[in-house]
């Protein structure tokens, strides 16, 4: 969640108590948007240019994946991490109308 100050937070749910448990602050970039995945990593957000993998004992992102690499020009509308070296991207070409998926699998 996003405190009054636009600081960007993660907290445990006491599902019992039905509060919130420890606030943590992220380190996350500005408008970055989460990614689900499945991985090594808690969870994965992306910015415009860069994926990353968030490690929440660490309080850090590592970056994964430069978007500026993917190898199609349509606008990315949504991602997910199949893995830490696979990546699904649906698509969409504003001039064509054509949406795809696309996986890249990086070298390890």
């Amino acid at each position: 969640y996003t405190d009054s100050s636009n600081n960007v937070k993660s907290a445990a749910i006491d599902y019992e108590n039905k509060l919130f448990d420890t606030n943590r602050e992220l380190d996350l970039e500005e408008n970055a948007d989460i990614v689900s995945g499945n991985g090594e990593y808690d969870f994965y957000y992306r910015t415009s240019d860069s994926l990353y993998g968030y490690d929440l004992t660490a309080n850090a992102g590592t970056k994964l994946f430069d978007m500026n690499n993917i190898p199609f020009d349509s606008g990315v509308m949504d991602m997910c991490v199949v893995n830490d070296r696979r990546y699904a991207f649906s698509t969409y070409d504003s001039e064509t109308g054509e949406s795809s998926v696309i996986i890249i699998n990086e070298k390890q």
